[in-house]
This record gives C-alpha cells, structure tokens and sequence, in this order.
C-alpha cells in the first residue's frame, strides 16, 4: 500500500491556477508529485483531495472568459 497523499497549500495554489487556465487534469497530474513518493499523482487523487481547487478553478476561468 502506498503512503496517504498529503497536499501542500502550494499545491493547492497551483491545481486552482492550471485548472482555471483550462488545462487539463492528466496534465496536472504530471505536474503533483506525491511528496512521500516523489511520483506523478493519479486522477482519482486529484479529485479526492484537490475537488475545491478544481471547483474554484472552474469558476475562474468562467469569470475571466
């Protein structure tokens, strides 16, 4: 079993700010590493611990489009 991810608030920042510029979550992926394991995080844990920046995100790029 891998270790629990644990998210900064900088890679909190930073999943709200790609996400409001429209780029897309495979992408971020590469970009999050998991500190525990220096690997890319999977899609499902971006949406697990990042779901308020990726909604945030959304609403961003709503409003500046």
């Amino acid at each position: 079993m891998s270790p629990a991810f644990k998210p900064t608030a900088e890679q909190r920042e930073s999943v709200e700010l790609m996400i409001s510029y429209g780029a897309p979550e495979a992408e971020i992926c590469l970009l999050i590493k998991n500190p525990e394991t220096g690997k890319p995080i999977e899609v499902e844990t971006l949406r697990e611990h990042f779901a308020l920046q990726r909604c945030s995100g959304a609403i961003a790029a709503l409003l500046t489009s």
